[in-house]
């Protein structure tokens, strides 16, 4: 993602979303017919390695706080920053990309919170999740 390079570059592990279709049932005088509805896709959630200086952290929150009033106004954006495009590449077992799924109008919704503990003997890289709204997807296949 453009507007979170550092996440991108963390990135541990992603799921394509789900999509769904809600039925709306047409009236008749006999029993009702079930037509598709609204289609729609499930949230994309991406876990990643929070760097040392929490940056990748960092850019993820700071961009919500340009999407809500948080305090005041001194950060918000317009909602045409609110916005980015991204892309999710599923590789083979030779890592080479074999689809890539295209998502347009991404924003954050929530962000997970960092554990910090002294308790642990072991470096253990901190995990942080992020989940993201947006309008839709697209899969193409690479060839």
């Amino acid at each position: 993602m453009q507007r979170i390079p550092t996440v991108t570059y963390f990135c541990q592990s992603a799921i394509v979303p789900g999509v769904n279709v809600s039925e709306i049932q047409q009236e008749n005088y006999f029993a009702p017919v079930k037509r598709p509805g609204v289609f729609r896709f499930d949230d994309l959630s991406i876990s990643y390695v929070v760097d040392a200086e929490l940056k990748n952290w960092l850019e993820i929150y700071d961009w919500m706080r340009t999407t809500s009033n948080a305090e005041d106004f001194k950060d918000f954006e317009g909602p045409d920053q609110y916005f980015s495009d991204g892309t999710l590449v599923i590789t083979n077992s030779n890592m080479r990309g074999k689809l890539v799924v295209n998502f347009k109008e991404l924003f954050p919704k929530s962000i997970s919170s960092i554990d910090f503990t002294s308790t642990s003997t072991d470096a253990e890289p901190i995990i942080a999740n992020v989940t993201f709204a947006y309008s839709s997807y697209i899969i193409e296949r690479l060839t």
